[in-house]
């Protein structure tokens, strides 16, 4: 059996692990690491392996650095089980961004509630559900960072474009702890890291 420890997480003590990783991004890199060519996906005549879906998440990262997101921010991320999920799921885990989940059985007033709520600065989505957004008002993702996965004809950006090779950010890497991540584009240093 492996070893357990009581730990204090909002006010309760609760059994965890005591061997375990840092955060998301460290588990799935040692997935990486440990079997690079094995499937990590499989979504409908889609396969992705370990390697080529960390390349995605790396991608998917870097273009949500370059869109604006900062490390803290809150996506929000409106799909249903696809491999863009995993990769929104991973990239917003890489970057050190707080994934913020929204049914896809919300309509219109819960969507803007959450997203409100959440004070997301971007979002993610199923073209299917573009319909049900709320329009990018004051304290809403803009719609230079809304993706849409599928076909869409809003204005918001296709999700290819979070996969674009930005040159000017390199390749992201794991925060050393739960609290902070070190992602930094080349021309100019960021401001202190955050503290979660």
């Amino acid at each position: 059996m492996t070893a357990q420890r009581y730990e204090a997480h909002h006010g309760r003590m609760v059994r965890c692990y005591a061997e375990r990783f840092a955060t998301v991004d460290l588990a799935f890199r040692a997935a990486v690491a440990s079997s690079p060519a094995a499937v990590a996906v499989v979504d409908g005549d889609r396969s992705v392996s370990y390697r080529e879906l960390d390349d995605l998440v790396d991608k998917a990262g870097r273009g949500l650095l370059g869109s604006g997101v900062a490390q803290g921010d809150r996506i929000a991320v409106m799909l249903a089980n696809s491999l863009e999920v995993a990769i929104a799921v991973l990239a917003t885990a890489r970057i050190g961004a707080v994934l913020v989940p929204i049914g896809t059985r919300l309509r219109r007033p819960e969507i803007e509630h959450m997203l409100h709520d959440s004070a997301a600065t971007a979002l993610i989505f199923d073209a299917a559900f573009e319909g049900e957004l709320p329009p990018p008002t004051d304290g809403l993702p803009p719609h230079d960072r809304r993706f849409r996965v599928g076909d869409g004809a809003g204005a918001s950006l296709p999700f290819a474009a979070l996969l674009a090779d930005p040159r000017r950010w390199r390749r992201l890497r794991s925060p050393r702890t739960t609290s902070s991540a070190s992602f930094t584009p080349r021309a100019r240093r960021a401001g202190p890291r955050a503290r979660c």
